[in-house]
């Protein structure tokens, strides 16, 4: 299979012969009871890095500190991390924990 014939991810083109990746960036959260854990990744979504941690202060202040800083940075895409089990199920965290995931629905697309 050449390279030619491989189906390009979205967001990269061919343009003029060269590959064009277009840069995007990807921000993560780990929701606690307490605090709001955030990394963003490099503009080619490959690596994250911790970028700070936020205190809740309820769904709607968190959403809107959150929605600041997808404007400010450039967001694409937002991940929410789920804390499991080393089985693989989900933890007594993830029921215990209110995640503002369905709130950032109005904001993801």
């Amino acid at each position: 299979m050449s390279a030619s014939s491989i189906a390009p991810r979205r967001g990269i083109a061919k343009a003029g012969g060269t590959w064009q990746i277009a840069p995007v960036r990807i921000l993560g959260l780990d929701v606690g009871s307490r605090r709001i854990g955030v990394a963003i990744s490099d503009e080619l979504g490959l690596c994250a890095h911790p970028l700070e941690v936020l205190a809740r202060r309820g769904t709607p202040r968190d959403v809107a500190a959150i929605a600041a800083l997808c404007a400010k940075l450039g967001v694409a895409r937002v991940v929410v991390g789920i804390p499991t089990e080393p089985d693989g199920n989900e933890g007594s965290l993830t029921q215990a924990s209110s995640t503002p995931e369905p709130a950032l629905q109005c904001w993801i697309s």
